[in-house]
């Protein structure tokens, strides 16, 4: 979870943080004080995890710097190629990812999501056209080649087996 400005927090705010940091939910946060509240403080309590950054002036070189960490800090299981950006959910046991092609030329873009544990196989289909794509194992992840067109996008659904 991303928490922006968590110095305005009240209460009631800090304390549903709290409780989810509590159930294992990884949190970063962007903000520009110069210190925090205790209980605040508290919940961003590993190395790196409150950025000193305003997020309304970051810059998309910024934003590049900053995803490595980002994805480390909180343990994301989904990264896309360079070019390419998107997000996933899951329902009824199977793994939706929407890609999107931001730079206007169309390539294969490459999907990497972390397998579950135990599964051994998996297929993908791109939804759009119904076509089935290439998933391959690369240690702990799924890569998944996704063709997209020129400022498109491509809805893929993965089976793990």
């Amino acid at each position: 979870m991303i928490v922006l400005n968590p110095e305005v927090f009240v209460d009631e705010e800090i304390a549903t943080l709290e409780k989810l940091k509590g159930s294992g939910v990884r949190m970063v946060a962007f903000s520009s004080a110069d210190s925090l509240e205790h209980r605040l403080h508290a919940l961003f309590e590993t190395p790196g995890s409150i950025i000193k950054l305003d997020p309304k002036s970051m810059t998309s070189h910024d934003a590049e710097d900053l995803l490595p960490r980002l994805q480390e800090l909180l343990n994301v299981p989904l990264a896309f190629s360079k070019g390419a950006c998107g997000y996933g959910f899951r329902m009824s046991g199977m793994q939706f990812i929407v890609v999107g092609e931001w730079r206007n030329q169309g390539h294969i873009a490459q999907v990497r999501l972390r397998a579950t544990g135990g599964k051994t196989a998996a297929r993908a289909c791109g939804l759009n056209d119904h076509s089935i794509l290439t998933v391959r194992r690369d240690g702990t992840d799924w890569v998944i080649d996704v063709p997209l067109r020129p400022g498109d996008g491509q809805v893929v659904v993965l089976s793990e087996i």
